[in-house]
């Protein structure tokens, strides 16, 4: 997550300016009932912190790798709860095409872990997960541009309740544009941004599991990124926080995860540091339905290098 984040804060420091983000993908998993197994799996999104600038190259072409931990929690109604970490990697190439526009493509591999306990399924879910996706950024002029990226998901599920016990499949795919403004002044950063998501997923039909389901998720976002950059060790030290409001524009859903997610507020505060060639990223995530109390704590540790 966020590849072209950074490449934006470098232009600006050289006062010029570079926009563009990276995919990142949150696997939800919520169920109406054990015999359609679950209705909302995967949501696409965007914009993050930040990533170093690469100097290894293939051709033209510049190389990243990252590394990342997630582990939180996720409360709903009553006594609904789901626990979660995700583990994941991912290795990438992109280049600057010219003074406007920026193109890169990204493999990843990720795992989550989710147990869950409430009243439509209790029991665990264990997903492994590949993505192959491209992203890009067209600066519309010194203070603007549009981001997008695309990509596919196929994954495996692995489903262990008090009454089934089966491997599921999936595939799917998912997609944002951003329209993103960028306002700097010396070392901090302001960045007020609007996006559209949409993903779709199909969960296949087991021997256990025997109905499949596609879902479609589609929300609008709009928000805000604020940096600040400083000296420390021989390296950067970068406080960053992300305050993002999201409305699902389908509002499908009739469990109480699904209605959490129509609408949310999310904060992400954390920091960076950035010595020579490697990159290292801690943060908080809150986030909080506006129609009811249900929430999520979320805690993201990142490693970034080049290869």
């Amino acid at each position: 997550m966020g590849r072209l984040s950074h490449l934006r804060q470098k232009q600006n420091q050289q006062s010029s300016f570079t926009n563009g983000f990276v995919n990142g993908i949150q696997i939800n998993f919520a169920n109406s009932n054990l015999g359609t197994a679950f209705n909302q799996v995967l949501n696409a999104n965007g914009m993050s912190s930040t990533i170093p600038t690469p100097n290894h190259k293939i051709n033209r072409w510049d190389t990243w790798t990252s590394a990342k931990i997630i582990i939180g929690e996720s409360n709903g109604t009553g006594t609904n709860k789901t626990e979660f970490n995700l583990k994941s990697i991912n290795v990438g190439l992109d280049r600057r095409i010219d003074k406007t526009k920026t193109i890169g493509f990204a493999l990843g591999l990720g795992k989550e872990d989710r147990t869950a306990t409430g009243t439509d399924f209790t029991g665990d879910v264990d997903t492994t997960q590949y993505t192959l996706s491209s992203y890009g950024a067209l600066e519309l002029n010194q203070h603007t541009a549009i981001e997008a990226v695309l990509g596919i998901a196929k994954g495996t599920h692995k489903v262990n309740s008090t009454t089934t016990s089966d491997n599921q499949n999936s595939s799917g795919y998912f997609a944002s544009v951003a329209y993103r403004g960028n306002m700097q002044k010396g070392k901090l950063g302001l960045s007020p941004y609007a996006r559209y998501d949409i993903s779709r997923i199909k969960m296949k039909a087991t021997d256990a599991l025997t109905n499949s389901e596609t879902t479609t998720d589609e929300a609008l976002a709009i928000g805000v990124d604020i940096n600040h950059t400083s000296d420390y060790e021989d390296g950067n030290l970068t406080r960053f926080a992300n305050l993002e409001y999201k409305s699902d524009i389908r509002r499908e859903g009739t469990t109480y995860i699904s209605q959490n997610a129509e609408q949310e507020i999310s904060l992400k505060l954390g920091i960076t540091y950035q010595k020579g060639d490697t990159n290292t990223t801690i943060n908080y995530q809150r986030t909080q339905s506006t129609n009811n109390k249900a929430h999520s704590n979320g805690i993201e540790g990142t490693l970034r290098w080049k290869f």
